[in-house]
């Protein structure tokens, strides 16, 4: 029992560095992360590999206005990034195309773990993405991309909503999480936002 504890406990660690240590390779333990905004403010999880599911098991939102929104995203399909672009692009090219289609939110993931969002414009056949503006970070061959299609809301209304639980929202094998706190009139906050990552809910 004390082995399995110091275990749990130094995966927990070691998955609490910062988010250009995290990579591909993110398999079990527990990830925190929080951001402040103006009138929204946004944290991504990375998709682990393997046989990893990503379950938000906490989170703390703070909103300023009525109309405060908490939106929970899961990625639904993913595809490969098959040509390098510049952080000015404002398209990428990918393996081949199925479901990603105008007005859906995207979530980019490169081989460092390093997650961003961006919104698709359009596509062009299946072979390339079209964004709404640049992508502010380079992508490289083999990087993913993924679609954000599951979708759950919360309402979080002048206040802070706190919940935590077993599994929140769970993403699909091998998808990342993304929350997104928008509506507030000058200022909101994800506070604190925990996944877990296992390939179980007992892990």
């Amino acid at each position: 029992m004390i082995m399995k504890k110091t275990l749990t406990l130094l995966a927990t660690l070691a998955l609490a560095l910062s988010a250009s240590a995290q990579t591909l390779n993110l398999t079990y333990g527990y990830v925190t992360k929080r951001a402040n905004g103006a009138t929204n403010a946004e944290v991504i999880f990375p998709a682990g590999s393997g046989s990893t599911i990503a379950r938000l098991v906490s989170l703390d939102v703070t909103s300023d206005a009525a109309g405060g929104i908490l939106k929970l995203q899961g990625g639904t399909y993913d595809a490969t990034i098959s040509v390098a672009a510049l952080s000015t692009a404002t398209n990428c090219a990918v393996l081949g195309n199925s479901y990603i289609v105008a007005g859906d939110t995207v979530v980019f993931q490169k081989a460092d773990g390093t997650v961003f969002s961006a919104a698709v414009d359009s596509t062009n056949a299946v072979t390339n993405i079209n964004l709404t503006a640049q992508i502010g970070t380079a992508l490289a061959a083999g990087d993913k991309v993924y679609r954000m299609g599951l979708l759950a809301t919360n309402t979080i209304g002048a206040a802070t909503v706190r919940k935590e639980g077993p599994a929140i929202f769970a993403a699909r094998l091998r998808s990342p999480i993304r929350l997104l706190s928008y509506g507030a009139t000058t200022a909101t906050a994800i506070n604190s936002a925990t996944v877990a990552y296992g390939s179980t809910p007992e892990n």
